[in-house]
């Protein structure tokens, strides 16, 4: 089981450029992706940047950037495997 330790501490990261994420671990994983040209992860952080403008603090205030849909896609991934991003089974994961 999945609980997003920032999430749960109402926390959240605005990198420099306004993209607003849920915690480091997802801003690493978009940052190593776009870098490297290639695509680390497969389902969320792809949909992450299909809204990458409405998620982002310069475009849209941060209570509607809270409501987006992409952080219900986010919390649905926590329960399927082939959806969930890694950082999050790795750093807050409730298995131990």
């Amino acid at each position: 089981m999945i609980i997003c330790k920032w999430r749960k501490d109402g926390r959240f990261l605005v990198e420099h450029d306004g993209q607003v994420y849920p915690c480091c671990y997802l801003s690493n994983t978009d940052y190593i992706g776009r870098t490297n040209q290639r695509d680390t992860e497969k389902y969320i952080m792809k949909k992450y940047r299909e809204y990458k403008s409405e998620l982002n603090i310069l475009n849209n205030d941060i209570d509607e950037i809270m409501k987006h849909e992409w952080w219900k896609e986010l919390e649905n991934s926590w329960s399927d495997s082939s959806k969930c991003h890694k950082s999050c089974v790795k750093f807050c994961s409730n298995d131990t």
